[in-house]
């Protein structure tokens, strides 16, 4: 495979240096990681066509180890975007690695009320972690947002009333893997 551009942080269109647009923006597993999902949202429309699609593949809260997780708040994406987050917070690191947890993905899916999973890390790590990215201006991977794929369009239905979603969801798949499908660009935006 031959890699055209590399995004190592920033806006993402900032990676696209030679003005190409894409009719399809695939992102599979890689959204939940943006510590600034609105603004990546916004950027990536400047770089579609204007018919270009984004096919998002997330993950399902309830189905991995974020299951202990509460879900990604509206509050917590503006926050995000006004602040102009550009790597996981301290907030986004402590909260994924202290919560995160030892799943049985077969048992979640039979078992809706399945809420005691082992944690995979104890709090003083999780602390430890956001201490280290903070005060040594390093980079800790971590999931930044979590939802059920309903969840994840309720988010988005309130950014579109804000003015901060361009794109019109056509439909919402969501399987035993916990895939779902969204968005396209609204026309004219």
């Amino acid at each position: 495979m031959t890699v055209d551009y590399v995004w190592d942080g920033g806006g993402i269109a900032g990676a696209v240096t030679d003005g190409r647009r894409f009719d399809l923006i695939v992102a599979s597993h890689v959204f939940e990681h943006f510590s600034n999902p609105v603004q990546w949202l916004l950027d990536l429309k400047s770089l579609l066509t204007p018919d270009g699609q984004v096919f998002l593949v997330l993950p399902d809260r309830r189905f991995t180890f974020d299951l202990l997780r509460r879900d990604t708040a509206l509050s917590d994406w503006i926050g995000w975007y006004l602040r102009e987050v550009d790597k996981p917070t301290a907030e986004q690191i402590f909260d994924h690695f202290a919560y995160v947890a030892h799943v049985d993905c077969d048992r979640a899916w039979k078992d809706p009320d399945y809420r005691s999973p082992p944690p995979m890390f104890e709090r003083v790590q999780a602390i430890d972690l956001a201490r280290s990215a903070t005060h040594e201006d390093r980079y800790v991977d971590a999931h930044c947002s979590v939802f059920t794929p309903f969840g994840f369009v309720e988010l988005c239905e309130a950014l579109e009333g804000l003015g901060l979603f361009p794109y019109r969801v056509p439909r919402l798949r969501a399987d035993r893997t916990g895939r779902h499908r969204v968005p396209r660009p609204s026309p004219g935006a």
